[in-house]
Order: C-alpha cells, then structure tokens, then sequence
C-alpha cells in the first residue's frame, strides 16, 4: 500500500527526519538546510514532525532577527530623490564634462560626426509628437540612471513622466548644440541653460527639492527589503499622485502644514473619515516620518494633523448570530454550480468549490477569507492531527508569519480532506494561471464569496460577510471557556502580556479548543 507523502518528512531507508530548506538569504547562519531525526517509526515520526518544524521555525526567526539586526547597525546611504530639474542639471553638467575630457584625450572624438538622428527624435520628443515607447527607448540612458536610484517621475506613460521626458530630450538637444559648437572652436563658460537654472530670485531662500513620489519610491524600496511594503506599494501609489496633483507640485520640502489641511478638508468632502484618516493622511504621515527619520526634509508637515472620526454605532453584535451562520453555512453547503446561460453562464469548479469550502473553513477556523482563498493542497496537511498552515508563501498574510491551524473534525467528517486528496498540485479555490494584474486572485475570489454570501439575504447588513466569521469564532471561544490565549493562537493574534509570550501552543492544545466549538447543522431541513 503506498503510503501519503507528507511535506517535510524525509524516509531516508527506514530512518525519518524533519527537514526544512533554508531560505538563501539566511544560507550564511543556517547552511543549505535543517534536519532532525525523529526516528524509525513512521507513526511516531508523524507525531514529531510538528515540533521539529516548529524548533526550525525558531531557529529561521533567529536568524532573520540577526540579518536584520546587521543591516540596522550597517552603514547606509540613502539617496535624496530628485525632481527631474535637477537630474537634467546633473547630467547636463555631468555630459558637459565629459565632452571636455574626451577633447582632452586626443583628436578623434572632436573629428567625429554628430548624430542627426538622434536630434530628429528629441526634437519628436520635445515636442510631445513621440509615442511612450519611442521615448523610452531615445531616453533609456536616462531613465536608467533614475531607476537606480528610484527616482523614476511617474508611471511609464503618465502625464508626469511624459514632462519629464520632454524635459530631458530639450536638455539633449541644447547639449547637443554645445557640443557642435565646440566641433566649430567656439568655446563658452556657460553653465546649464536658462529653462534648466533655478530662478536667481528664489536661490537663496528656496529648499532643497526633494520629490515627493521619489520619497515615495525610496520608502518602498526600503520597506520591501525588510519583506514589507508590499502593501503600500500597491495602495499608497495613487494617493501620493492624488496629492501631488492636488498641491500642484512635487516638492515635499516646499509643502506646508496648512496645504495638508487644505487636502484634509477637500477630501472629507467625498470620503470618510476612517479612510482619510487611516488610508489618505496615513500614508502621507508614513511616508513623511521615514523622510524625516532618513534626513531627507526640512521639516514634517503632517505632524498632528488630526481627523475627528465618527463615532461608530453598534445596533448589533459583530459576528453571525446562531440562525445567520446555520442559514449561510447551509446555503453554502448545498450549492449548486451556475452550468446554463439562463442562470449566468457556467463558473469554474475553483469558484463552486470555494462558494462551498471557503465560508465552512472560515466558520471553524475564525481565518480571514483571504487566508482561505489562497490556500494550496500543500497547505493542507493530513497526519494525526489534520490542520491546514496559512502561510505568506502562499500569497500574503497580516503578520507575515505562517500560522498552523487544526482541521474541526466535522470538516474532515463531511469530506474536506477527501476534496483536497482528489485535486493537483497547487491553488485549491483558483486557477493557478489566472493571475493577469497585480491583484491576487485570492483576493477576487474572496471578494466573490462575500458578494456571494450577501445576496443570499441571510445575513444583517451590518454585519460582514466573510470577517463576521473571525468576531463569531471569539465570541463563542469565550462562551465555552477556551483559554484566551489558545483563542489568540487559533486567530493568530499577538500575545497579550509579556507572560502569554513565553512557550508555544501547540497544535494539539489548538485541536483541543477545536473540538470544544459545537457543529453547525449544514444538513437540509428535508434530509
């Protein structure tokens, strides 16, 4: 009989070990891999396996603390970003100098021919009349240099990177005259342009310029090699061409406490206050702090800048009530897949699959919905003890540490683990190729199970469809006395005190609390 291959379990001729690769970046403090024997017994190995991943576990959170422990006492250098005024400046002198040296060296370089071609497609691009792509590909050099150092103005494409385009091949081309002029022996000691010069008027009282969107770029790029930012990468770019556009330039030194204020109040005028305090002000607030922190403005203006939230008002518990869940999990339970056009066209077997799976999962496991979307048949692990591992490997998680969390053996009774067994390889509630922009489709999927679950009617709208399931899971984990701190396992939440920090939860400790939630009756009235 062949036997179940189980992730991390190595059967090296009758002998088994916990083994776990190591990620490379840690390589240096860990070596290739971590092992441990864990006996001759294949039973008996099973029961080990947990807590020999869960040592391996520590002892990588070691050693990311250390990494990261260097790299806050390395020195670092951090770029200022530039407007792209100043990259034009920069290069213009940086390429004027170069002319000089190449004269400099001998006779060839002067006597070489200018390269008409490349005048006719800056002045294209100085005009405006050249595509996207023709000023990538003219200007490639530049914008090189840029992306090094995160300073690219814009998206490829969007109306400010376009201007600084335009910007740049003006400069070219007025460099490019120079040089001609020079080929003629005519020689000057004339800096940079007029149009590229900063107003003589304003030099001595005027800040350093500092992008607000290469602030931006920088923050991100630093937070995403510490494997954070992904987040705000994906959220906060708009907003920060949101107040760029608004402000009507791109100096974050030149900004004033009362321009945020101005933007504060414009944008309670159309959103609400959580999301302008939380998601507007808050990125700005972000961005800003690490700036200042890294020494790279005057000044934060953003600094208690405050927004009076409304206060929230409860007519009801947060979580499902007794008749919602059994009416939404029965729902759930005995869905039927669209297959005619009549009824919306046919849907795929991961979508049906998760209208039936991901509410039931959600309900005993009190996980997010996102958290459940994402999982992968690997995720699933059938031992002693199923459970089911959320894991950032798998697309994302709130606190970027996998979490393991035991399987109700209701689930395993109604046929959870059998639905698993029969699938392939990889995502259990979407199409492994469906990904066609940066969204995730756990995400689309979740979105389609809550959309889903609302139009049910079975469900008060104060209540939310999919996160009502974590309130729930709390709830009733106080009402049948299960230890809060095993409750905060099983949700992945935090340690309270310094105390509830020390020593682990095991997984049968959490398969204990499992079992103490009573079963949902899913069956049909009729049945």
């Amino acid at each position: 009989m062949m036997t179940t291959k189980i992730r991390n379990l190595l059967d090296r001729d009758g002998r088994y070990f916990a083994r776990r690769v190591v990620p490379v970046h840690l390589r240096e403090l860990l070596g290739r891999e971590l092992r441990t024997p864990l006996g001759g017994e294949r039973a008996i190995a099973i029961r080990r396996l947990h807590g020999a991943l869960a040592d391996f576990e520590h002892q990588i959170e070691d050693a990311e603390a250390q990494v990261l422990d260097r790299r806050k006492k390395a020195p670092r250098r951090i770029v200022r970003p530039r407007s792209p005024e100043q990259v034009a400046r920069e290069q213009y002198e940086a390429l004027l100098a170069l002319d000089d040296d190449y004269r400099n060296r001998g006779p060839d370089y002067a006597n070489s021919e200018l390269n008409h071609g490349r005048i006719e497609i800056l002045r294209k691009i100085a005009a405006g009349r050249a595509t996207n792509v023709e000023m990538g590909a003219a200007l490639s050099h530049w914008v090189e240099v840029l992306r090094q150092n995160s300073e690219l103005p814009g998206a490829f494409g969007s109306t400010e990177w376009r201007n600084a385009m335009r910007l740049w091949a003006r400069a070219e081309i007025d460099l490019l005259a120079r040089v001609q002029d020079r080929d003629e022996g005519t020689l000057d000691d004339k800096g940079v342009p007029d149009f590229l010069a900063p107003k003589s008027s304003e030099a001595a009282n005027q800040p350093a310029e500092v992008s607000i969107r290469g602030l931006f770029a920088a923050y991100v790029e630093q937070s995403q090699k510490a494997g954070k930012g992904q987040v705000a990468a994906r959220l906060w770019a708009p907003v920060v061409e949101k107040f760029v556009r608004f402000i009507e330039h791109d100096n974050a030194n030149l900004v004033e406490r009362k321009d945020v204020l101005r933007w504060r109040d414009h944008l309670l005028q159309s959103l609400s206050s959580k999301t302008t305090k939380d998601v507007y002000l808050g990125a700005l607030r972000a961005i800003y702090r690490w700036a200042e922190d890294n020494e790279l403005v005057d000044r934060n203006p953003v600094t208690n800048i405050k927004v009076t939230l409304a206060r929230q008002v409860l007519g009801r518990e947060r979580g499902y009530n007794d008749q919602e869940a059994t009416a939404v999990l029965r729902a759930a339970w005995n869905y039927q897949p669209r297959s005619t056009v009549e009824e919306g066209g046919r849907e795929l077997a991961q979508t049906s699959a998760a209208r039936r799976w991901a509410p039931l999962l959600c309900a005993y496991t009190g996980a997010r919905i996102t958290e459940i979307t994402q999982l992968r048949k690997q995720d699933i692990v059938d031992g002693e003890i199923p459970y089911i591992r959320i894991t950032p490997d798998a697309g994302s998680t709130k606190t970027a540490r996998y979490l393991d969390v035991p399987i109700h053996s209701h689930l395993v009774e109604i046929g959870f683990m059998e639905f698993v067994a029969e699938l392939p390889d990889g995502p259990l509630f979407y199409r492994d190729n469906s990904r066609t922009g940066t969204t995730h489709p756990s995400k689309m999927v979740a979105g389609k199970i809550s959309s889903w679950v609302r139009s049910l009617g079975r469900l008060d709208k104060r209540v939310q469809p999919s996160h009502g399931w974590r309130h729930r899971l709390k709830t009733v984990g106080r009402e049948i006395g299960v230890a809060p701190r095993v409750l905060d396992a099983l949700q992945g939440h935090a340690a309270r005190t310094a105390g509830d920090g020390y020593g682990d939860i095991s997984l049968k400790a959490k398969k204990s609390a499992i079992e103490l939630f009573p079963r949902f009756v899913i069956e049909d009235e009729q049945a």
